[in-house]
């Protein structure tokens, strides 16, 4: 376990994140030699707040959601090719899939329930849901 991890996941345990893990939020995992790092406490809010909004989408569909990429340092963003602003860097992002709903209907319940707030990327095999201040669609 990282340095923190544990006191990551406590806290994301205290403040009603029940269905995540912090090792499934700030993956443990190196791209072309560049290692991603645990989320830094000054996001550890701002994940909290993905989460639960990720956790919203597991209550709708009644079924585990499950992220692909969470949170990403800066150099392991930009060694994954990651837009340069990424909501992921800052925690407020996640790439999540649910097995058996397509992401077009994860993003459709993103565009009823939140239509002029956050951000929601459309993408083949995943959906990216974000916490910014502002709204943003697109497809990838």
């Amino acid at each position: 376990m990282r340095e923190n991890e544990a006191m990551f996941q406590e806290y994301l345990q205290d403040h009603g994140v029940v269905f995540f893990k912090a090792s499934e939020i700030s993956q443990d995992t190196t791209y072309h030699g560049v290692r991603n790092t645990l989320v830094p406490i000054k996001y550890w809010d701002n994940m909290v707040k993905v989460c639960k909004l990720a956790q919203e989408i597991r209550q709708h569909f009644g079924k585990p959601v499950k992220i692909n990429s969470g949170y990403r340092c800066k150099a392991y963003n930009k060694a994954i090719s990651g837009a340069a602003v990424s909501q992921h860097m800052f925690g407020k992002a996640l790439d999540i899939r649910i097995n058996g709903v397509p992401p077009a209907k994860i993003a459709a319940w993103m565009d009823a329930t939140y239509p002029h707030k956050y951000g929601r990327g459309l993408y083949h095999s995943f959906a990216h849901i974000d916490v910014r201040e502002g709204y943003a669609k697109w497809k990838g």
